[in-house]
C-alpha cells in the first residue's frame, strides 16, 4: 500500500491542477494582504481561514477528476491485475485526497503568515487559540473530502458524475452559507433604521428557526466551511448562541465530534459498498 500511495501522491500532487490552485492561493492573499488597503485596523487572524470553503472545494474538484480518471482510463484494472485488492485502492483514494487538501490548507495558512509578517500585521490571538481551531478546520476538510471520495468511486465513472458531485458540492456550501449568515445576524441594527436609531433586526432569527440553523450547522461540514472565518474572532455570546451543543465550550469541539464520527462511518459504508461494486 505505501508503494502505491508514494506513487498516487507523486503523480495528483505534481499535477497541473494542483500546482495551479497553489500559485492561485498565493496570488489571492498577495493581492489581498499585501495589495490592498483597508480603512481599518486589520491583523494576521483577519485573513486567516477564510478561504476554507474554496479549498474544500479544490480538493472536491480534485478528488472526483482522479478518482474519474481512474475509471475511465481503467488504470484501477491494472492496479488490481498488480496485486492491489479494491480496499487498498479505496483507502489510498481517501489519504492521497485528505493530504491534498490539508496540504493546500497549510500553503494557505504559512502564506498568511508570511505576508502579515512581511506586512508588519500582529498576531493578537493566542497560539493555543490559532491551533484548536487550525486542528477543528483540517477535520472539517478531511470530513468533505471523505464525503466526495466516497461519491467518486461510488458513481464517478463518467465526465458528468464530476458536475454532479461538484454541483453537489457546491450546493451543500451555498445552503450552509445562507445558514452561517442568519445565525450571525445581530439582534439590534441601524441598518433599517432612517434616523440611525439602534432598532430590531427583521433578519435575526430565534426559537425553532434558530434550533433548525443550529443543527444544520452541526452536522454538515460545508456549512462549518462557512463558519471558520469567524471562529478566531467569535464572542462567547456568540458562541452559546450558535452552537448545538457544548454551549459554553471556548472552542466548537462539536464540529470535531459529529465530522469524524459521521466521517468514519461515510468511510467503512463506501468502503463495503465499493467492494461490492463489479468493475468488469
Amino acid at each position: 500500500m505505501s508503494k502505491l500511495l508514494r506513487a498516487e501522491l507523486s503523480r495528483r500532487l505534481f499535477s497541473v491542477i494542483y500546482i495551479s490552485e497553489i500559485i492561485f492561493l498565493l496570488i489571492y492573499n498577495f493581492l489581498e494582504i499585501a495589495g490592498s488597503r483597508y480603512g481599518f485596523q486589520v491583523d494576521i487572524p483577519y485573513f486567516l481561514f477564510n478561504k476554507t470553503s474554496l479549498i474544500c472545494l479544490c480538493a472536491v474538484v480534485n478528488v472526483s477528476l482522479k478518482v474519474m480518471q481512474e475509471f475511465d482510463n481503467r488504470t484501477i484494472n491494472n492496479k488490481l491485475f498488480c496485486g492491489y485488492n479494491k480496499s487498498k485502492f479505496y483507502n489510498v483514494e481517501v489519504l492521497v485526497g485528505i493530504i491534498e487538501g490539508l496540504l493546500l490548507f497549510l500553503i494557505d495558512t504559512i502564506s498568511v503568515f508570511i505576508i502579515g509578517i512581511f506586512k508588519k500585521f500582529s498576531f493578537n490571538i493566542s497560539y493555543i487559540d490559532f491551533a484548536v481551531n487550525f486542528m477543528i478546520i483540517c477535520t472539517i476538510i478531511s470530513t468533505v473530502i471523505v464525503i466526495s471520495t466516497v461519491l467518486s468511486v461510488l458513481f464517478n465513472h463518467n465526465i458528468f458524475s464530476i458536475f454532479i458531485i461538484v454541483g453537489l458540492s457546491v450546493l451543500l456550501m451555498y445552503g450552509g452559507n445562507e445558514t452561517v449568515h442568519t445565525l450571525n445576524q445581530p439582534k439590534e441594527t441601524t441598518l433599517f433604521s432612517t434616523d440611525g436609531e439602534i432598532r430590531d433586526n427583521p433578519l435575526y432569527v430565534d426559537g425553532f428557526e434558530r434550533k433548525v440553523h443550529n443543527t444544520h450547522l452541526f452536522l454538515s461540514p460545508y456549512a462549518q466551511s462557512d463558519y471558520v472565518p469567524y471562529l478566531l474572532y467569535e464572542e462567547t455570546e456568540n458562541k452559546f448562541n450558535n452552537s448545538l451543543l457544548m454551549k459554553n465550550s471556548a472552542y466548537h469541539w462539536e464540529f470535531m465530534l459529529v465530522d469524524i464520527s459521521g466521517g468514519l462511518v461515510l468511510y467503512f459504508i463506501g468502503r463495503y459498498l465499493f467492494e461490492k461494486q463489479n468493475l468488469q
